[in-house]
């Protein structure tokens, strides 16, 4: 997950969306970083560029993930379908402690 490599010191670079598209995450200083969502090819297009603070942003990107998974566990969206053996029912709720784990980090590191 890119925001955990972030967390843990490094750049990400990671697609952004089904286009030919990287969403950049470069760490500035201890409390801000920069966003950028660029072009995947030559000459590099910038489409969104901007100096964010750590804490808010990562909070702002867990919480909207939090509600994503519990949305799919309200619509019991794993425990009514007809889904591949593979794809556990517990899923949602193993993504919600992994977005628990990480939003604690962010408090952690970014106080």
């Amino acid at each position: 997950m890119g925001l955990e490599k972030f967390l843990n010191g490094e750049n990400v670079e990671i697609p952004y969306g089904i286009d030919p598209y990287l969403m950049k995450l470069t760490s500035i200083n201890s409390n801000s970083l920069d966003f950028s969502i660029v072009g995947d090819w030559e000459p590099v297009n910038v489409f969104a560029e901007a100096i964010l603070p750590k804490r808010e942003f990562f909070e702002a990107i867990l919480d909207g993930a939090a509600q994503f998974w519990n949305t799919l566990i309200d619509y019991k969206v794993f425990e009514e379908k007809e889904i591949k053996d593979t794809t556990a029912k517990e899923y949602p709720k193993l993504m919600i402690k992994e977005i628990e784990k990480l939003s604690g980090k962010v408090k952690t590191l970014f106080k």
